[in-house]
């Protein structure tokens, strides 16, 4: 059986009213949220760059590392800075190393070519082209002070040779002695302007203990007026 009545309405209680946010992005009528501001440049980076040009390199290098790993994650800027703060440290790196290696090579020829001054030197020790300050006539010279031959000194050391054979006495090893050093003299200095005003002084072992331990004999050359020579001998 149908009624024609219309159903009742039922007032079920208050129902709340949904409000749209405007704001919200998906309102169409919302204004454009502002762009995040652009990174900045790393100040590592800039450190950097400013300590390797000042040659501050045990600063600069790591700087530029930490700046690199940062920009790298960051998304900073500074990747040239960093990178011209790494370059201009290894530069000076490279300079310093090369100085450093000309300064050694330059120190060793020099301690290989110079010798010091003033030294003491033992007579069966000495070498050719050492220039002696003193010599005396005697048997009993066991040392002489050498100098460099740009100073004053009395005789330079031409030429050596050793004797052979078992010990000879000594009047026979001072014979063969200055007969050796006769002829390597002549040999040596026969072009010398200097050869006429030139006189020979002979080092040899003039005792048989000298002769066990060398029989090195050395020439030397000194002025015949007894005056002091101050430069090495012409050839």
């Amino acid at each position: 059986m149908h009624s024609d009545q219309e159903p009742e309405q039922v007032d079920w209680g208050w129902e709340p009213e949904l409000v749209h946010d405007p704001a919200t992005p998906d309102d169409p009528s919302a204004p454009p949220q502002p762009a995040p501001p652009p990174p900045g440049t790393n100040g590592f980076a800039i450190a950097s760059m400013v300590l390797g040009l000042l040659g501050m390199c045990l600063l600069a290098m790591p700087f530029g590392l930490i700046a690199l790993t940062q920009i790298r994650h960051r998304g900073q800027r500074g990747r040239g800075m960093a990178m011209t703060g790494l370059a201009a440290s290894g530069c000076y790196i490279l300079l310093a190393s090369f100085g450093a290696a000309i300064a050694m090579l330059i120190d060793t020829d020099e301690s290989t070519d110079e010798k010091p001054s003033n030294r003491a030197q033992s007579v069966q020790d000495v070498t050719v082209g050492d220039c002696v300050e003193d010599v005396r006539e005697t048997d009993l010279m066991f040392s002489i002070p050498v100098v460099p031959c740009d100073q004053p000194h009395a005789a330079e050391v031409i030429t050596q040779f050793d004797l052979t054979g078992p010990w000879p006495g000594r009047d026979e090893s001072a014979r063969r002695a200055d007969a050796g050093c006769t002829d390597e003299l002549t040999a040596a200095l026969i072009g010398s302007p200097m050869m006429e005003v030139l006189v020979s002084f002979v080092f040899f072992p003039a005792a048989e203990s000298h002769w066990q331990r060398s029989k090195r004999v050395s020439c030397l050359v000194m002025r015949a007026d007894g005056d002091d020579l101050t430069q090495r001998i012409p050839r």
